[in-house]
């Protein structure tokens, strides 16, 4: 804490085992002559990643260059076909694009899953593979821009089809978007 005059400087450090998700921070004040709480403005909420650069959390990773391609790559190259034809295409995994975090909170609260079981990386993997493989949109793909702007609509409802490798894109965005792309040891690809 620091304070300069009539302001105070307040430093909030969270633990590596902090659940993800967003926070709302309120003040309470108190002084001789009373005190006071702030109302809430959506637009100060935390939003809490797990940390692929801090040693303690379980997405740890050591190299630079890893963390590089896992974590801060934003676009990189999905691959579709069958064993003897392959295919590729550039995707946009737009994890740093303005609105995805709180897209991608939302796909966690529709899980129905427990939030103080979002400190487990594996168990938020989880939860979101199996969501993506089942509620995807039916567009043109090429990107996380198109799935972004489906889901800013009202009532967000899924669409039932889509492409294998655009379940795949969209569930490494989710998954870089909350940093747990870096714990890469729980992806194994299919023969």
């Amino acid at each position: 804490m620091k304070q300069d005059g009539n302001k105070v400087k307040l430093s909030v450090k969270s633990l590596p085992t902090a659940v993800i998700g967003r926070y709302q921070f309120y003040l309470k004040t108190r002084c001789p002559k009373g005190g006071a709480v702030s109302t809430h403005d959506p637009a100060n909420d935390v939003y809490m990643l797990f940390n692929p650069w801090c040693k303690d959390d379980a997405v740890f990773m050591d190299d630079k260059e890893v963390r590089q391609e896992y974590v801060l790559n934003d676009v990189g190259l999905l691959y579709y076909g069958t064993e003897r034809q392959i295919g590729y295409r550039t995707w946009d995994y737009g994890q740093f694009d303005e609105g995805i975090i709180a897209i991608c909170l939302y796909r966690l609260e529709k899980s129905e899953v427990c939030p103080s079981s979002w400190v487990d990386p594996v168990n938020v993997v989880r939860v979101i593979s199996a969501m993506e493989t089942i509620q995807v949109e039916r567009v043109q793909w090429f990107g996380v821009a198109v799935w972004k702007s489906c889901r800013i609509t009202s009532d967000a409802t899924p669409v039932k089809y889509g492409q294998c490798w655009v379940f795949g894109g969209i569930t490494i965005t989710v998954l870089r978007c909350w940093h747990s792309l870096s714990y890469r040891d729980q992806f194994q690809l299919c023969p």
